[in-house]
């Protein structure tokens, strides 16, 4: 048995038994454009066809016949060979030929399992918002109940509406030109998500555009405090950033904390140095500068050992990022070894390690400024270090870090005469003097109060925090992750848990996450007029742009 429709063919493979109909397979096909374009005809003759050549294996050498349900086609054999019939008729007449020509008529109701076969099944797709469910769970409703007794006495206006294309009476509330169907409790998350995730709008946009399709009451509030809590509106939209203070150093003596650092690729000198190790003391600004010709943990360390330590000793303390090189067990060992506290950066945090950052910017300028096309970075790395050595620093009352390294300045290249040369008589007095002078100078440190500051108040509070990513992004990818869960937390720093690890972050690349948590779900307890509460972890004091510390009054915590 064969047939067609306008999309596609289909055919079963029957055998009779005891006077029943035994099915031994089933053949579907859609057509293809051009086939699409067939006549009735052809569109049955081509399923007879296929059909043949689907189950031949089956039906090769043996007696049967063909059912359609298309008449004409019985009479298809007999015009074979007149002029009138197109090729390409012909060519299948004559395929068929070869293993049948009984071609017999059935009627449609009889032909149900191939007419199923070339017919695409029909798609349901129901809407998000059932209002046939919403029109049968407000029969009984006790806040619905509540509204109709108290009809005259408030603006709202309950009206029962038949439901489209059903006998259902729905209640709308009609006082505005909207028919607004009451949403009944346990429905209204659902169609708040239907409109909301639309577009994601504000508070305000989202409030407009749900009052008018739908209604119940408190429904400005609820629709606030849902769009508040909305993980892809947080994750997706960027809000003011943090902006802290910058946290001090404890003041220490000359060479007692150094700041480790890398830069590079550069290109490649004749010598094969593409990178460089950088180091400064924090206390003199004292800079040193290893090339190296890779980054591993293992040349990273010799250039640490041979470049720094082996000539200002072991440093107390030395501060470095997050990089590959200065985690790894090779260098965590040889600090231990060497009684050195090593403590690193936030991620993508570099304001903890500026003294070495911002050192960077001054060597890169001044080797740009150095450089000509015939000469090389590595050539005119030495000259370029004695400059910036000998550079008075405008932060410590113009003083060079080899004046506060080795006492007095550096006699540079072209100077003739120094007239600020002194005999010295007694050596271990002029020490004695020297090293007192030197306790007693202090770098002065910059003072960043006058910045403008900003950090969210929840973050003093909040249980979550959406983590900022200030890698690199692909287009269309969120500019925030999470919410991941707060452990511990102080001015500076975050101790948070994400993806099974903890983490510690910067206050700066966080924001506070607004998650909603439903309390008390006995409904027997609540009054008729009352509302689902709702935490959100939202402050009553809120702080302005200026600095204004503001407090909200009790009825407005939750919108």
């Amino acid at each position: 048995m064969t047939d067609a429709s306008d999309v596609s063919v289909g055919s079963v493979l029957q055998q009779k038994e005891n006077n029943t109909w035994r099915p031994l397979g089933y053949f579907s096909k859609r057509l293809t454009e051009s086939q699409r374009k067939y006549c009735t005809y052809d569109k049955e003759l081509l399923a007879i066809y296929l059909g043949i050549i689907y189950f031949r294996d089956l039906i090769e050498g043996r007696n049967f016949t063909v059912y359609t349900d298309h008449k004409p086609l019985t009479f298809a054999f007999s015009k074979l060979g007149s002029n009138k019939e197109l090729p390409r008729r012909t060519r299948q007449l004559l395929f068929i030929s070869e293993f049948t020509s009984n071609i017999q008529h059935v009627i449609g109701s009889e032909n149900q399992v191939a007419d199923a076969l070339s017919r695409v099944e029909a798609i349901t797709c129901p809407g998000p918002i059932q209002y046939l469910e919403i029109a049968r769970a407000q029969t009984g409703d006790a806040e619905l109940t509540n509204l109709l007794s108290t009809k005259g006495t408030c603006n709202i206006t309950m009206k029962q509406i038949n439901l489209f294309n059903s006998d259902e009476m729905i209640y709308c509330e009609t006082s505005t030109k909207y028919n607004r169907p009451y949403i009944p409790r346990q429905f209204r998350k659902t169609v708040f998500n239907h409109y909301h995730d639309l577009a994601h709008p504000g508070v305000r946009a989202s409030r407009a555009l749900i009052c008018k399709k739908v209604f119940w009451p408190n429904m400005n509030r609820d629709i606030g405090i849902w769009v508040r809590t909305c993980i892809k509106c947080q994750k997706s939209k960027i809000v003011r950033h943090t902006v802290s203070k910058l946290s001090s150093f404890e003041e220490g003596d000359r060479f007692m904390h150094l700041h480790v650092d890398l830069i590079g690729p550069l290109p490649v000198t004749e010598q094969g140095y593409r990178y460089c190790v950088t180091m400064i003391d924090r206390r003199t600004r004292w800079p040193e500068i290893y090339p190296v010709t890779d980054m591993t943990a293992e040349t990273v360390a010799r250039a640490v050992y041979e470049g720094w330590i082996c000539r200002f000793g072991c440093p107390v303390k030395i501060t470095t990022d997050q990089g590959r090189q200065f985690e790894s067990e090779l260098f965590t060992d040889l600090m231990k070894i060497l009684g050195i506290c090593k403590t690193r950066t936030s991620p993508y945090h570099p304001q903890a390690n500026g003294k070495i950052e911002r050192w960077h910017r001054s060597l890169k300028t001044a080797l740009m400024a150095r450089l000509n096309d015939n000469v090389s970075w590595f050539t005119e790395l030495p000259t370029v270090m004695l400059g910036l050595r000998a550079a008075c620093q405008a932060d410590s009352d113009f003083i060079s870090a080899a004046e506060f390294t080795l006492g007095h300045c550096l006699r540079l290249p072209g100077e003739f005469y120094n007239d600020n040369y002194t005999k010295i008589d007694n050596p271990q007095a002029y020490i004695i003097r020297l090293r007192d002078i030197v306790s007693k100078i202090k770098p002065k440190s910059r003072d960043f109060s006058n910045k403008n500051m900003f950090v969210h108040a929840d973050l003093s509070s909040c249980s979550h925090v959406f983590l900022r990513i200030d890698a690199v992004r692909k287009p269309l990818v969120p500019p925030y992750c999470g919410p991941y869960k707060v452990l511990e937390r102080n001015k500076k720093n975050f101790k948070i848990a994400m993806d099974n690890r903890i983490s510690y972050v910067s206050i700066d690349r966080l924001k506070p996450a607004y998650i909603l948590e439903e309390f008390d779900n006995d409904e027997k307890n609540k009054n008729l007029n009352q509302h689902q509460h709702f935490n959100v972890n939202l402050p009553l004091i809120k702080t302005t742009r200026s600095g204004r510390s503001v407090r909200q009054p009790v009825r407005f915590a939750n919108v």
